[in-house]
C-alpha cells in the first residue's frame, strides 16, 4: 500500500520536522510526505501522485482534511461514495473531526498503531 502524506505546516499543532518523523515512523510505505502551505500546494501534491497513491493521510486539522476529502472527492469523480482511503493524523486546533470518529492519541500514536495494522496485515 503506497500511502501519501499531506502536512499543512499552517495548522496549530504541527511542528518544524513533521515530515522526518512520518518518514521514520512509514519507512518506505510514505511515497509522498510533502509539507504544504496553502490550498493550491495540496492540490497541486494531489495531482502529481493521485495516481500512485493508495491511501492518504492529512496532518492538520479540519481544514486541512475537508479540502484534501473534498478534492479527492473530485478527483476521483465526484460519486455518492469517495473509495479513497483516508487517515486523519490530528494536528489542528479544534480536531473536531477526528475527535468525533474518535481517533486516540497523538499524531504519532496515530501514526504507529497505522504502520502496525499495515504491517499486520502483510504478515496475516
Amino acid at each position: 500500500m503506497k500511502i501519501g502524506v499531506i502536512c499543512n505546516v499552517n495548522a496549530q499543532r504541527v511542528s518544524r520536522g513533521i515530515s522526518e518523523r512520518i518518514k521514520s515512523i512509514l519507512k518506505n510505505r510514505a511515497v509522498v510526505v510533502a509539507e504544504t502551505k496553502s490550498i493550491q500546494e495540496l492540490v497541486d501534491v494531489i495531482d502529481k501522485n493521485f495516481k500512485t497513491v493508495d491511501l492518504w493521510c492529512f496532518v492538520g486539522g479540519d481544514g486541512t482534511i475537508g479540502r484534501g476529502i473534498n478534492y479527492l472527492w473530485y478527483k476521483s469523480g465526484m460519486k455518492d461514495e469517495i473509495e479513497i482511503p483516508i487517515l486523519h493524523g490530528k494536528a489542528g486546533s479544534l480536531n473536531a473531526i477526528p475527535d468525533k470518529i474518535p481517533l486516540k492519541g497523538d499524531l504519532d500514536d496515530i501514526m504507529i498503531r497505522f504502520r502496525d495494522l499495515l504491517d499486520s496485515m502483510k504478515d496475516g
